[in-house]
């Protein structure tokens, strides 16, 4: 016969076992919360972004967990949970056409994003937009797996173990304009979260999808016409070939020709490295013996299956010359490359820093997997992009970085000070075809 005092813990473990996973209500906000810089050309198209119409079906909207059963040594509580509307503090609608306004403003495509009256068929007049977009939301779930034990015979009692959350987004966009529809697409984006929670995995989803969105957008409306080509030799040390390699870095060139008006043309040879060498010695002895094309860039792949125990995940995946002309990027698995690692380190090339906001890519722990720079750095970017890879940078782009740097120390709260001294001493020690005595800037 169980004491008083033992039946309350028993039923303060049976208790706890039931609230396993609690899900707190998250606010759906737009991901990007830096203000948006100014527009380069009054030019540019104006969108209007209509209603988000929610048409899941009614058992999509509710949440589920798995059943909590009796076996013969204890309780098991073991199958999927699944978010409903409930892990939300408001509306799914709302806040995906939220996300969808603060994503296409930060795109750099438009002249003005607003939200209208608008769900396709009668043009909405009231306002003066060239072009209207709608969508509807088909999935927008977290899923996270869960095995949770309760027994006497182990020491305290309770065991649990949950899988990494995974985001499953689906919306159906269209693009209309005065005179019909112009573009229709679905956009599905599944986002594994690992140490996040089951509703931060649902948000990272969205994110990425209006990410996404906007790189469709961008072709969709003829944008970045003024395109610069970079000619980038691709160094293949994880054996992908021409064909593999152009698909595992077509995010990666669609992300600068977006951001930057910038092209990487991708040329790619075989290479094969050392099976000992690491990130920072691979850069410092291999990679920089490589000669650039003229005015373009070296990009080497090492292969990092055998150098990055699963154990370890916060390991470097890639290394560059900050304002030089060589970066390289680590293949965790054999045909893998984080496209975000890859347009990070890109990105030291011409000049960007770390900044703190996770949303960005220039974060300095790859946590997301968006596409998009923040403001600061993609105005680095548009000041070096006429930059000719291989020679010394001309005063005028160093007066305008060099500004933009200093500027920069006005928010410590976006940037570290210690980053901005790198970057301006980057800046400084610029000469010829690298930077010389400046340290790489990894990832």
């Amino acid at each position: 016969m169980l004491r008083r005092s033992e039946q309350l813990a028993c039923g303060a473990l049976v208790a706890l076992l039931g609230c396993a996973l609690v899900i707190q209500p998250s606010p759906i906000a737009p991901h990007l919360d830096w203000s948006v810089e100014k527009v380069p050309s009054a030019d540019l198209p104006r969108l209007g972004v209509g209603l988000v119409a929610d048409v899941r079906a009614e058992t999509e909207r509710k949440g589920s967990r798995p059943p909590l059963r009796v076996r013969w040594r204890g309780l098991v509580r073991e199958g999927e949970n699944r978010t409903g509307d409930a892990a939300f503090a408001n509306g799914v609608a709302v806040g995906v056409r939220a996300d969808l306004v603060g994503t296409l403003a930060r795109s750099g495509d438009f002249s003005i994003v607003q939200p209208v009256r608008f769900r396709g068929g009668d043009w909405p007049g009231q306002v003066e937009i060239d072009y209207a977009l709608v969508a509807s939301v088909e999935v927008f779930e977290g899923v996270q797996e869960q095995r949770s034990e309760l027994s006497p015979f182990w020491i305290g009692w309770v065991r649990s173990r949950y899988a990494a959350p995974v985001g499953h987004v689906r919306v159906h966009y269209q693009l209309h304009h005065p005179d019909g529809l112009v573009w229709e697409e679905r956009i599905e984006t599944r986002q594994t979260s690992p140490g996040s929670s089951i509703t931060a995995a649902v948000l990272d989803a969205m994110a990425m999808n209006s990410e996404r969105l906007a790189g469709r957008l961008h072709r969709a409306i003829g944008a970045g016409a003024d395109v610069r080509v970079i000619p980038t030799r691709v160094l293949d040390g994880c054996r992908m070939g021409p064909r593999g390699v152009a698909q595992a870095l077509e995010d990666v060139v669609a992300s600068f020709e977006r951001e930057a008006s910038l092209r990487f043309a991708l040329a790619a040879e075989p290479w094969l490295p050392p099976d000992d060498t690491t990130l920072e010695d691979a850069l410092r002895d291999l990679v920089r013996d490589f000669e650039p094309p003229p005015g373009g860039i070296v990009l080497a792949l090492l292969p990092l299956e055998d150098r990055h125990p699963a154990w370890l995940p916060d390991l470097r995946y890639g290394i560059a010359d900050p304002l030089g002309s060589h970066a390289l990027v680590g293949c965790a698995d054999v045909g893998s490359i984080r496209a975000v690692t890859a347009i990070h380190e890109i990105g030291h090339l011409l000049g960007a820093i770390h900044v703190r906001d996770r949303s960005s890519v220039m974060h300095a722990v790859a946590d997301f997997e968006g596409r998009f720079f923040d403001p600061l750095n993609r105005s680095i970017l548009r000041a070096s992009r006429t930059r000719h890879f291989g020679e010394p940078l001309s005063p005028q782009t160093i007066g305008r970085l060099e500004a933009i740097y200093r500027a920069a120390a006005r928010f410590p709260e976006r940037v570290e000070a210690k980053d901005l001294k790198a970057a301006l001493a980057a800046l400084r020690d610029v000469s010829g075809r690298r930077p010389v005595g400046a340290k790489a800037e990894s990832r």
